[in-house]
């Protein structure tokens, strides 16, 4: 599906760079106060819009990456930049008209309902059914997790001055408030898709035992990389209503940015919805490695054979951000159905 470029930045500081310590350990009580009451308000208001675009920039010194969630009536899809070949890519690629191709990767339904998107090696399309319980927590990305920071932050600063920018739905004035959210609830967000979804396998009754078990190491291995500072939360509203939100933190020496920025009227063309009916389970996925694995003492030992027998470097965990379980189940080339070639305009 094509779109137009339609997102900017309204703050102009996003560079990685160091920071002096691995992560924060805040004992502040949540603040209240006028500060926080506008902020609800401005949630209130951007949720009671039916259909919007969620564009968000990660930028981090290993490399950046963008994506679109498109909210439609309280669910949302998600959708990612792919190159000529039709592969997922971290950079969006541009023609002439500012427009570049994106692929679907995930759909979630008002009720919890989720599903992601795969590629088999005959590069037919398919689809995996992920927990309704995990499906409900990742509702909260409609308002970029927004709704998970606002009742935790230990400080907020509402700006004197106002900022006019442009986001892409026309120049607009933003009071800025700047907020400080713990460490603690910064994992939870940047790690609401993989240790969110591992969480509840591995806590599951029904779960295969090798799945659990492989989901547990994938928990550990997560527990060490989602090792973050307390987070400063810079957030720009307008006309009463939330336009963007950008968390600033750090983790094993280094700074990272998550940019969450919210488009009312852009025009864009809503994909159809699939069909699921075929889709399987996620613990499918992951069952051939689950019953290897559970043939050895330990993860690192089952890793050290595999790699072994196929020649290859095999991570734990392929993803420890935000997003980027739908990353894991599109690295494949995208199937044609996904890329469908429509034309959306600001």
């Amino acid at each position: 599906m094509r779109r137009k470029v339609v997102a900017l930045l309204l703050l102009s500081t996003m560079s990685a760079s160091l920071l002096a310590g691995c992560s924060g350990s805040s004992s502040e009580k949540a603040v209240s106060g006028s500060e926080v009451k506008e902020l609800k308000q401005a949630l209130a208001e951007l949720e009671a819009n039916e259909d919007y675009l969620v564009q968000t920039l990660m930028e981090a010194p290993d490399g950046n990456a963008t994506y679109l969630e498109v909210v439609h009536n309280g669910g949302s899809y998600t959708e990612m930049p792919v190159d000529s070949d039709g592969k997922i890519t971290d950079t969006l690629i541009t023609d002439e008209e500012n427009t570049g191709n994106y692929a679907l990767v995930d759909w979630l339904k008002n009720d919890g309902t989720m599903y992601m998107t795969y590629t088999d090696e005959s590069g037919n399309a398919g689809y995996y059914s992920l927990p309704k319980e995990y499906g409900k927590e990742m509702l909260s990305r409609n308002s970029g997790y927004f709704e998970d920071m606002v009742d935790h932050f230990t400080s907020v600063e509402k700006k004197k001055d106002t900022v006019t920018g442009d986001l892409g739905d026309g120049e607009e004035e933003f009071t800025m408030y700047e907020c400080t959210l713990p460490d603690e609830y910064v994992k939870e967000i940047l790690g609401a898709s993989t240790y969110g979804l591992y969480s509840v396998y591995a806590e599951d009754k029904d779960t295969d035992e090798n799945v659990k078990q492989l989901c547990e190491y994938y928990l550990e291995d997560l527990d060490m990389s989602l090792t973050f500072s307390d987070a400063k939360v810079t957030v720009a509203v307008a006309d009463g209503n939330l336009r963007q939100v950008v968390l600033e933190t750090g983790g094993l020496g280094t700074k990272m940015y998550v940019t969450k920025t919210f488009l009312m009227n852009s025009e864009y063309d809503l994909r159809e919805e699939p069909d699921f009916s075929k889709a399987s389970d996620y613990t499918d996925s992951m069952k051939e490695l689950a019953d290897f694995v559970a043939d050895y003492d330990s993860y690192e030992e089952a890793m050290a054979a595999l790699n072994s027998e196929d020649g290859t470097t095999s991570e734990g965990t392929e993803a420890t951000e935000e997003g980027a379980t739908a990353e894991e189940g599109s690295e494949t080339e995208a199937s044609e159905s996904s890329t469908e070639e429509t034309t959306a305009t600001e």
